[in-house]
């Protein structure tokens, strides 16, 4: 039961994802009012008895019968929710203006107190190179968490579970660090690298057929392979600095602008975060060599 008012594409969503998950057309009825759809599938339907009852069919037959210009655009254009773009009450691959306003005085507000606490932003190479870690990191984190929602649901404690698993992976990252004091760059960037293709490639969806113990397991494993990599680059990266605390600030204004990214998957699908990730740490890469070569920054080799 539900108390959800589901408008018309809403509704058309619905039945069009139901008709590919099972593979055959649902019945699917207008209420006696006109005012809602009720939708009926699986092998227990009668559908000589539903027919018979004798309710107004909702399917592109009647919409196209009765002459509904709004409905057949509707049916036309919906796209079917997927584990890649999960969105069902988006009408479509598009950010509204009240999302947008919302990320633009998020990011104003903490571009501020970020100035404020920090210094000034600079153009240097070493800030370029925070401000991409932090905005690819924080990119992976949210990625992390809309994902595992598909696999355990939207609940708290996935929300809970994933961070906690990445403050995990940040803590042993840094306990590493600080035993071996590495220098080389290059592995991680190499590791992470491969580990964002590999998402980007395989679907989440794959392990959706395990036991709850052995998908959350493993679902959990899979989402969380990039994310020791960008720790210990950023480990490296931040223990072979001079000005920390202005970088860090850089770092935090990545981390804001890498949440306010992750809403570009309304537009592209989750996958895509994967190719947007492996970008911001191309360019921390890039100007991490930037800075070897013109700021006398650490070696990375």
């Amino acid at each position: 039961m539900t108390f959800y008012a589901m408008t018309w594409w809403q509704e058309i969503r619905v039945f069009k994802t139901i008709e590919k998950v099972f593979g055959e057309e649902p019945l699917a009825f207008w209420s006696p009012n006109g005012q809602a759809v009720t939708i009926l599938i699986g092998p227990g339907l009668d559908k000589q008895a539903a027919l018979a009852a004798g309710y107004k069919q909702f399917n592109r037959k009647y919409v196209e019968d009765n002459h509904v210009p709004k409905l057949i655009a509707d049916w036309d254009r919906v796209e079917t929710t997927t584990d890649d773009w999960p969105f069902l009450f988006l009408r479509g691959r598009e950010m509204s203006l009240t999302y947008c306003a919302g990320l633009l005085f998020t990011l104003l507000i903490g571009w501020t107190f970020v100035r404020r606490s920090f210094g000034a932003t600079t153009k240097e190479n070493l800030s370029r190179v925070m401000f991409c870690l932090g905005a690819g990191f924080m990119l992976l984190e949210v990625k992390s968490v809309s994902q595992m929602g598909l696999v355990l649901g939207a609940t708290w404690l996935t929300n809970a579970f994933v961070i906690s698993s990445v403050l995990f992976m940040i803590l042993v990252a840094n306990l590493l660090q600080l035993k071996f004091k590495s220098k080389n760059l290059k592995v991680p960037y190499i590791c992470i690298f491969v580990s964002l293709i590999l998402s980007y490639f395989i679907p989440i969806s794959v392990f959706a057929g395990l036991d709850i113990v052995p998908r959350t397991i493993v679902s959990s494993l899979f989402l969380a392979l990039p994310i020791p990599f960008a720790a210990w680059i950023f480990a490296i990266t931040f223990s072979n600095c001079k000005d920390q605390s202005r970088l860090l600030g850089m770092n935090l204004l990545g981390t804001l602008v890498g949440g306010a990214m992750e809403y570009v998957s309304m537009i592209t699908g989750i996958a895509a975060m994967n190719l947007l990730a492996l970008v911001l740490y191309a360019l921390a890469f890039h100007y991490t060599c930037k800075a070897e070569l013109e700021d006398g920054y650490a070696k990375a080799d």
